[in-house]
């Protein structure tokens, strides 16, 4: 059987562990209509800002994974992470997108997988000193971590779908991992697979396993609970 070699390239510092997340895009909001503008003051979200929230007079924001549509629409939106949590930003935004109030603003093929990141920014706040930053929110990335231990090339071998072996096909997946109390990573959860029916996303929830955290750290978020952004790049070997 044709042996298997499978690569992961860190984009940060080049070792041989992850692949560059896609970046996360802001989003375009659409015009709020001359019915909502009574609203202005909850920022270009208008009536869809979370209730308590604006109760709270809270800034935050979300992260979504959508797929694109025609003229930079998003559907089939799921919540990455919200900061702060239980303000309901996350539902705020994916019910943004189903109302077609917010739009990506890159050029995608119809269907692709974007994350995008949906501001809450109350204009009152938005002026103020004292507003909380928000430029640290959502998942931290692999890439800007420390691993003590990561998979190997025989572990990717090991977990290399079959069905894509046979076929010669290579593969990516996108994970939403936490930090475990012993500094390894649990709870991972696929985000995108590229391409799908193959079991990429399957086979790096298997390695996510392998990867233990380094004791010190450079980003002081990396403490247990913190959700982490992993991507693996599944290749195979060169035909000499």
């Amino acid at each position: 059987m044709m042996s298997i070699l499978a690569l992961m390239a860190l984009a940060a510092s080049g070792d041989a562990s992850t692949a560059p997340v896609p970046p996360i895009e802001e989003v375009r909001f659409a015009p709020l209509p001359t019915s909502e503008r009574a609203f202005e003051a909850l920022g270009p979200v208008g009536p869809f800002y979370p209730a308590s929230a604006a109760q709270a007079r809270q800034n935050g924001e979300a992260i979504i994974r959508c797929h694109t549509g025609p003229a930079g629409a998003l559907a089939r939106c799921k919540v990455i992470s919200e900061r702060p949590a239980r303000y309901d930003f996350g539902v705020a935004a994916t019910t943004l997108a189903q109302r077609k109030r917010i739009f990506s603003v890159s050029s995608h093929p119809p269907g692709e997988a974007i994350m995008v990141r949906v501001p809450f920014v109350l204009d009152a706040l938005a002026s103020s000193p004292a507003s909380p930053p928000v430029d640290d929110v959502g998942p931290l990335r692999a890439a800007s971590l420390k691993w003590r231990s990561t998979p190997s090339g025989g572990d990717f071998a090991h977990v290399f779908p079959a069905v894509a072996q046979r076929d010669s096909v290579e593969g990516k997946a996108i994970l939403l991992c936490r930090i475990s109390p012993t500094r390894g990573l649990n709870g991972c959860t696929v985000q995108t697979e590229t391409p799908g029916n193959y079991g990429f996303g399957r086979a790096a929830v298997l390695l996510s396993k392998r990867f233990t955290l380094d004791q010190i750290q450079t980003d002081p978020r990396a403490l247990e609970g913190a959700e982490v952004l992993l991507s693996l790049v599944f290749r195979l070997p060169k035909k000499s």
